[in-house]
């Protein structure tokens, strides 16, 4: 049996969401790391490049995240 939570439902979807985007983030970062042990590519260029390509959408979005930005499109609107 579930309880409740005082949470809106839309919200505690969101929120769950949020959680299955960061626990998918953290496999893929380890099976990143796991192809870059296999190689003799080190992991300065890569970390360079996800760092680039993390900040880049922020500043674009004036400093929210894509995830931010989609959740403020999908709120109704006061």
């Amino acid at each position: 049996m579930e309880i409740e939570s005082k949470q809106p439902r839309s919200k505690r979807s969101a929120l769950q969401r949020g959680r299955q985007i960061l626990e998918r983030r953290k496999e893929i970062e380890q099976e990143l790391m796991d192809m870059l042990k296999e190689t003799d590519f080190g992991i300065t260029p890569v970390a360079e490049q996800v760092r680039y390509g993390t900040c880049f959408p922020h500043k674009v979005l004036g400093g929210i995240s894509p995830a931010e930005q989609l959740l403020e499109h999908h709120q109704p609107q006061k």
